[in-house]
C-alpha cells in the first residue's frame, strides 16, 4: 500500500478531497461576475457590453 501523509484517514479518498462549489455558486454576485470577467479576460468573457459594441 502507498504512504499516507501523517494527517490523512484511511477512509480520505485522498490528499485533494473533491471540492463543493460554494453557496453563491448558483447565484453569483455582481463582485463575483466581476471577478470571474477579470480572471476569464477580454477573449473568454461570456458578458462584455464593450465587446458588442463592433
Amino acid at each position: 500500500m502507498t504512504q499516507r501523509p501523517a494527517g490523512e484517514r484511511p477512509g480520505d479518498p485522498g490528499p485533494d478531497p473533491p471540492r463543493r462549489p460554494p453557496p453563491d455558486a448558483k447565484r453569483p454576485s455582481r463582485r463575483a461576475a466581476a471577478w470571474n470577467l477579470a480572471l476569464k479576460g477580454p477573449g473568454e468573457a461570456t458578458q462584455e457590453p464593450e465587446a458588442e459594441k463592433d
